[in-house]
């Protein structure tokens, strides 16, 4: 399942979804709403301990598969609109 569509699932804003991620987790503080909007949006590909974490808060239901089919699809996106 893609984050986006878990987090409008819980009914979570982007910053309410940051402050999951940051939740105990000094580590991640720099974390914030725009963040997360570009890792749902493909613009970013979270870093691995950051995946994790999304797993945690998902309790499993949002893997590195999940955020490498949503990364690759919005590459893709990209690449046919330079194209056109």
């Amino acid at each position: 399942m893609d984050f986006a569509h878990f987090r409008e699932l819980k009914g979570w804003t982007l910053d309410e979804a940051a402050s999951q991620i940051k939740q105990d987790h000094d580590e991640f503080a720099g974390v914030n709403g725009s963040v997360v909007s570009k890792h749902e949006r493909g613009l970013r590909f979270p870093t691995p301990d950051l995946v994790k974490r999304y797993s945690e808060i998902t309790d499993g239901a949002v893997t590195f598969d999940d955020w490498h089919t949503v990364y690759k699809a919005a590459r893709e996106a990209r690449e046919a609109q330079a194209a056109a």
